[in-house]
């Protein structure tokens, strides 16, 4: 299949992204559809009338929250392995369930450029900044990337505008 190119030269997308589908998560499944340990497959009724195959591990002792117990997981129907969190993908009506992978979702981030890049890295590091708290080691790492991260993003925003007009603000 060929790709086509879009009137910048640039690959266009024709699958859409992860965050755009709805999204069937272990978590909710065990709280929402009251799974017990044990169960092996479960019906969904919102929001696509579904069965679901369910598998089980025992979570080691020493593990998170006191240890013990057990770890719920999803079985992809495309690919038969453990996810924690299945995907919806409709496409011309027809409506197709399975893991990341096999649907062939990207993250939204990997068609960022390195100027939007540099941009979701300063907003993170002044969410950082503005949360209270104390200077620890952490708000300073994070202050240094905050720098950077805008001095990156004016940078690359500099090197779009054309040279003429660069001339005209150093001669004035």
């Amino acid at each position: 299949m060929r790709r086509r190119r879009g009137w910048d030269g640039r690959f266009v997308r024709t699958s859409s992204y992860l965050d755009e589908k709805t999204r069937i998560d272990a978590r909710d499944v065990r709280e929402l559809a009251g799974v017990e340990p044990g169960a092996l497959r479960v019906r969904l009724r919102e929001p696509l009338a579904v069965t679901i195959c369910l598998r089980w591990r025992a979570q080691p002792r020493g593990a998170r929250g006191g240890g013990g117990g057990w770890a719920l997981t999803l079985d992809c129907p495309r690919c038969h392995d453990s996810r924690r969190s299945l995907y919806l993908n409709r496409i011309h009506g027809a409506v197709d369930i399975g893991c990341r992978g096999c649907l062939g979702l990207p993250y939204r981030s990997t068609s960022w450029g390195r100027a939007q890049r540099a941009d979701q890295r300063a907003e993170r590091a002044r969410a950082v900044l503005e949360a209270p708290g104390k200077w620890t080691t952490t708000r300073l790492r994070a202050l240094d990337t905050y720098r950077e991260a805008t001095d990156e993003s004016m940078r690359l925003w500099f090197a779009t505008l054309p040279r003429w007009l660069l001339a005209l603000d150093a001669a004035a």
